[in-house]
């Protein structure tokens, strides 16, 4: 699970590339009275950090339940790291990330983080063992 609990506490996507990178999030926000789902979308052109999601308002927290990171790029790799930022302080929530073009990261509260690759498919990591007799 992802939280933002304070008022200075946002979410950060660092692209090292200039690919055109899309990402959308969905959340919730909860109170001792509400539950408020809503989004937060956009585009990164540019090899920068990006805040991604604002932090919440006083007596709120704000809860992740999904996140896309898509390289929109069809030739160039973008690598990509997502940080929690508490007043200027950063944490990495993710490694250092590379996307082949078309591939998407992709977060899902209860079951993590997954690599798909331009067809939608989970991309699976290399387990060949090599040199045993």
């Amino acid at each position: 699970m992802i939280l933002l609990t304070n008022t200075t506490e946002i979410l950060e996507l660092l692209t090292t590339a200039a690919t055109s990178t899309d990402y959308y999030i969905s959340y919730v926000d909860i109170t001792t009275s509400a539950f408020t789902p809503a989004q937060a979308n956009g585009n990164i052109a540019s090899a920068t950090t990006t805040t991604i999601l604002s932090a919440p308002a006083s007596s709120t927290q704000r809860q992740v339940k999904f996140i896309s990171i898509r390289n929109r790029s069809t030739t160039a790799s973008q690598t990509i790291t997502i940080k929690h930022d508490t007043s200027g302080t950063e944490r990495y929530i993710t490694a250092d990330i590379t996307l082949a073009a078309g591939e998407t990261l992709e977060y899902n509260d209860g079951t993590g983080f997954v690599i798909k690759n331009a067809r939608g498919e989970a991309r699976v990591a290399d387990t060949t063992v090599i040199g045993t007799t």
